[in-house]
């Protein structure tokens, strides 16, 4: 986990980025915790640390919109 850190940081350092877009491996609540807190000890608040897992839904096509509306009104 810690060469998995210094790589993401490397990486953000050698390309000029203000934030780290992380993929942790393996993708469990323990890791993901280890390796966020192994970035945040070792840059402190140099970065935005993002990680993907949001709940955005994708906009639906003509074919699908009315399906996609329908899921959205309150019964």
């Amino acid at each position: 986990m810690d060469e998995m850190a210094d790589l993401y940081l490397a990486t953000a350092k050698r390309y000029h980025h203000s934030a780290i877009f992380i993929h942790p491996n393996p993708e469990d609540y323990e890791n993901t915790r280890w390796l966020l807190e192994l970035l945040r000890e070792k840059s402190g608040e140099e970065y935005s640390i993002m990680m993907h897992g949001d709940p955005t839904w994708a906009i639906p096509d003509g074919d699908g919109m009315m399906e996609f509306s329908s899921k959205l009104y309150p019964i």
